[in-house]
């Protein structure tokens, strides 16, 4: 009984779409440039962004994400079917987020990073804020609508 688990578990790992894997890629460090107070506001204010999460999310299976960013700082997040608009704004130096669903009663906010076109967000940086404590602990990765993807492993 208990093999019949151990390969009925296997099958369904191995059977998970791309998606719902956790992506391995760690970005060199040394191409991650931190952004901050206008270099965010450039990146992001009338951006959409596509992206990916590292780790499926708990709203869905997926780990794609699209979100509208409008320059007066409103936002339209897209998660596979799952919708939410909310607000975008920049407190020390971090993006941060608050959405409809939770009341807005909760800030997400994150150290972002560019390498080439591609986008990283950080919950922790070095004590002097210029890297990422650790470089394969980003929680979502995106690129601008229109821009080349330089993204590893980037699927979206």
């Amino acid at each position: 009984m208990i093999k019949y688990l151990t390969i009925a578990g296997f099958a369904l790992l191995t059977a998970l779409p791309a998606s719902a894997q956790i992506s391995d890629h760690v970005p060199d460090a040394d191409t991650l440039e931190r952004l901050r107070g206008d270099e965010l506001r450039a990146a992001y204010a009338g951006q959409t962004l596509y992206g990916v999460y590292k780790i499926p999310t708990s709203r869905s299976t997926t780990t794609h994400y699209t979100e509208k960013m409008t320059e007066d700082g409103r936002t339209d997040y897209r998660e596979g079917e799952f919708r939410s608009k909310g607000i975008w704004y920049i407190k020390n130096d971090q993006m941060c987020f608050e959405y409809d669903e939770q009341d807005r009663e909760v800030a997400h906010c994150f150290y972002e990073f560019r390498s080439g076109s591609c986008l990283y967000n950080y919950s922790y940086v070095t004590p002097d804020g210029n890297k990422p404590i650790n470089p394969a602990n980003w929680g979502s990765k995106s690129v601008a609508k229109g821009d080349y993807s330089t993204c590893e492993d980037y699927y979206g």
